[in-house]
């Protein structure tokens, strides 16, 4: 299940010892079934990182890359 994502600029200011949970925020997604355009516009949202793809039980399918 898909639980929470981690923006690339998180990751890079982080100290090292800090884990992943501290710098996760809240999952976006779209859904397997969902327009390309949903998934267009969450790739602008997340500044041009994959999207990622979720089936109806929130289970992560994989990400849509530019």
């Amino acid at each position: 299940f898909l639980v929470g994502i981690v923006r690339r600029e998180a990751l890079r200011s982080a100290p090292a010892e800090v884990n992943v949970a501290a710098v996760a925020e809240e999952p976006v997604f779209v859904l397997i079934d969902d327009p390309l355009d949903t998934a267009s516009d969450l790739h602008q949202f997340l500044e041009g990182a994959p999207v990622p793809v979720v089936d109806r039980s929130l289970r992560w399918l994989g990400s849509l890359a530019q």
